[in-house]
């Protein structure tokens, strides 16, 4: 059944090879050629690459970054220690690799975890009730005619989480009626570090074996520039 899927997954590579060049060349110009270099490149990655909410946001160059500066010979062991921590985190559900999966509860009290969907993708749409990004996001996932198509036709699976502690304000909140609607009651993608979430709101866009096509992704028009990639 899996290469039934194959189009559309290539489809997505194509898509997507213009931001992993991007990457290679947001990286480039960087120095790290002495301890200063390094320690000020491992600051421009953290303060922009590495945060969502920044234009320049990038998952691929922040761990390029990451990398080269946990492997530079100029740096001492303490030097390298806050971009180890950033490095482990930035490793979790990289794009590639198979995203964590979690439990969660819906409206009406049913326990499920993401592997409990199979459509041809997944989107997760890491959320806070109290975040005023999140609502207009949310606006226009109401109106959102190609997501709707998509799920409506079993190629997406949409997954609206959230992941604090607060009941009555999950409660409080309504989601496009095509969406699962699902709060991490156990904390477990918190306690347990499973996603590291620097913002919100933030998406995940999942394969059919769900592998991580986009991480940490702010911007629905990326999600459908991608999700269209693949129709």
């Amino acid at each position: 059944m899996k290469h039934t899927f194959l189009p559309a997954l290539f489809a997505l590579m194509l898509a997507l090879w213009p931001r992993v060049a991007a990457a290679v060349d947001v990286v480039s110009p960087l120095d790290f050629s002495s301890r200063k270099a390094c320690l000020g490149s491992l600051d421009y990655a953290e303060r922009h690459l590495g945060n969502p909410a920044d234009p320049e946001h990038d998952e691929r160059a922040f761990l390029q970054v990451l990398e080269r500066v946990c492997a530079s010979p100029m740096l001492s062991a303490d030097d390298k220690l806050r971009a180890g921590l950033l490095l482990e985190q930035a490793q979790k559900n990289r794009v590639g690799a198979a995203a964590a999966s979690f439990d969660f509860v819906t409206l009406e009290g049913e326990a499920h975890s993401l592997n409990d969907y199979h459509s041809q993708f997944t989107l997760i749409y890491f959320n806070d009730p109290d975040c005023d990004a999140c609502q207009r996001v949310k606006a226009r996932l109401d109106t959102c005619s190609v997501i709707e198509h998509m799920v409506h036709n079993g190629g997406l699976t949409v997954i609206a989480v959230y992941t604090l502690d607060d009941e009555k304000a999950w409660r409080s909140t309504t989601y496009p009626a095509y969406m699962v609607n699902g709060w991490n009651k156990s904390q477990s993608i918190d306690n347990d570090e499973l996603y590291v979430l620097p913002s919100m709101p933030l998406f995940y866009l999942l394969d059919v074996d769900k592998k991580v096509v986009l991480k940490n992704e702010p911007s629905l028009n990326v999600v459908l520039e991608t999700l269209q990639q693949a129709r």
